[in-house]
């Protein structure tokens, strides 16, 4: 019987071919492993980019609406201004001011004075009594307010009116620790924050994690919240910095940027 004979060439040929493969898949194996941790990296930081500059703009539009507030807060509280003159002067400012709903002045806890954007109300088909009655069952955290802290929390009435309530003591008045003025603002300038990324979804929430702004206006209008993971209360908002989370939701992996605003708990 005859044998087959394979010469030695071809034998040292198939052995190469068997260690450039080996070589190669594991060169190709490792480099996708690489890429692929370089891309989850790349996400990670962008996502903790994108939180933190939404967390500063969120923060510098939130100060805005605070500083423009104390200015309104002095004229209501000016018992000097006659009538007349302090009624054209707060038209004026709700006409700079166009996100502004309402501004109200409380001194022990209780409304002394308030003003409101009839327009405002009547185009979202709301009343000023439905912003009293919002006022009465969500009352705000007046020692907290007092201990200098803003408050900020949704308020919205319906889908027409996304809107917020800022609540802040007010500076430099005689009775400051007992005096406090509360405004309710559009939505519309925070919303425009989180609506405005093709690839992330970007969100505010309170300290509870109900929403304050996000891509679905229903969902804000119900006050929705979503959960937080315990690590983003470690956030210490004295310290611009953010932090990425790797997690679960719905059955779906997720990548998460958090930031603290560092302005009313948000």
């Amino acid at each position: 019987m005859r044998r087959f004979f394979v010469p030695i060439r071809i034998k040292i040929m198939v052995s190469l071919l068997f260690v450039v493969t080996a070589v190669v898949s594991v060169i190709t194996f490792t480099m996708a492993n690489l890429f692929h941790q370089d891309k989850r990296a790349y996400i990670n930081d962008l996502a903790s980019i994108v939180a933190l500059n939404t967390a500063q703009e969120c923060h510098a539009l939130l100060v805005g609406y605070r500083e423009r507030l104390q200015a309104y807060a002095r004229i209501i509280g000016r018992a000097g201004l006659p009538r007349d003159e302090k009624s054209a002067l707060l038209q004026g400012f709700f006409q700079d001011f166009p996100a502004l709903v309402s501004v109200t002045l409380y001194r022990d806890g209780q409304e002394v004075a308030s003003a409101v954007d009839a327009r405002t109300l009547e185009t979202a088909g709301l009343t000023r009594e439905a912003l009293k009655d919002e006022a009465r069952r969500h009352p705000l955290p007046f020692d907290r307010i007092r201990a200098g802290e803003p408050y900020v929390g949704n308020s919205t009435l319906g889908p027409t009116l996304p809107s917020l309530t800022l609540a802040i003591p007010i500076p430099g008045a005689p009775d400051a620790a007992k005096a406090t003025v509360s405004a309710v603002v559009r939505l519309d300038d925070l919303m425009a924050l989180t609506g405005r990324s093709g690839v992330f979804t970007i969100t505010i929430v309170d300290r509870e994690g109900h929403l304050l702004a996000y891509p679905d206006r229903l969902r804000v209008a119900h006050r929705d919240s979503i959960p937080l993971s315990p690590a983003v209360a470690s956030l210490d908002p004295r310290h611009s910095a953010a932090m990425t989370l790797e997690y679960a939701r719905d059955g779906r992996e997720m990548i998460g940027g958090f930031a603290r605003v560092g302005f009313g708990g948000l």
